[in-house]
């Protein structure tokens, strides 16, 4: 059987309502994921870490420096949420050309549903971050998932995604090896700090990293190449 996101050719007639309904039922999805795997956390260990987690986080607090941490507080800087602020903006910009409407309103939703993500998914799981006595940025919020490490993944593959449908082909790989750096610098950043486990910060990489990709596969309609296969291209 051909794989769903191959069966794809038909979305470019779908209509406004059911491309909402599409992103819709995409987010909740992602949501439920998050939620869900923040409960299997909860049951094994509860609202604490795991070993690996505290293995992870004792190893970083033996690194810490002045000069580190203070290169790590300007990494992590790149992972508030005045990025997808500015990821939206982008957006909104790029929908006053009809050529691009379709690029500005993916990254629009991409940003917003990130937020909203971080927003339900913190409260809801109700993790527990590290000690106080280990952040070196005191946080009381909830630590799963790390919302610097959803941030990232989700402007840098977004961002991907749509330079990739401007130019109508695929980013070469160096361009995905980039945004993978800049993600993973940022999200160990988190745990050097205290502030987040290992943990949290996977959890946000992944679903970060779903968010987009599956929005992108519900966002933009099919053709086929000329293998036969479906890829995805910016609507005209």
């Amino acid at each position: 059987m051909t794989a769903w996101w191959r069966r794809g050719g038909d979305r470019a007639t779908r209509s406004g309502v059911e491309r909402v309904a599409w992103v819709t039922g995409t987010f909740v999805l992602v949501l439920l994921v998050g939620i869900g795997s923040g409960f299997v956390l909860h049951a094994f260990v509860g609202t604490g870490p795991t070993t690996f987690d505290r293995g992870v986080t004792d190893w970083f607090v033996d690194q810490r420096t002045p000069t580190r941490t203070d290169t790590v507080l300007a990494i992590q800087g790149a992972g508030r949420s005045s990025v997808l602020v500015a990821l939206a903006v982008v957006g909104l910009a790029l929908m006053f050309s009809p050529a691009f409407r379709p690029l500005g309103g993916f990254l629009v939703v991409a940003g917003i549903g990130a937020q909203v993500l971080i927003d339900i998914a913190k409260p809801v799981v109700g993790r527990i971050r590290p000690p106080h006595s280990l952040q070196l940025e005191p946080i009381v919020t909830g630590a799963f998932p790390s919302g610097h490490a959803i941030i990232t993944t989700v402007v840098a593959a977004a961002t991907a995604v749509a330079i990739g449908q401007a130019r109508r082909r695929r980013l070469p790989p160096i361009a995905w090896v980039g945004a993978a750096v800049f993600t993973g610098c940022v999200g160990v950043s988190r745990v050097y700090l205290g502030v987040h486990w290992i943990t949290d910060v996977v959890g946000g990489w992944a679903l970060g990293f779903a968010w987009v990709l599956l929005l992108a596969r519900v966002w933009f309609p099919h053709r086929a190449d000329e293998n036969g296969d479906y890829v995805v291209t910016s609507s005209p």
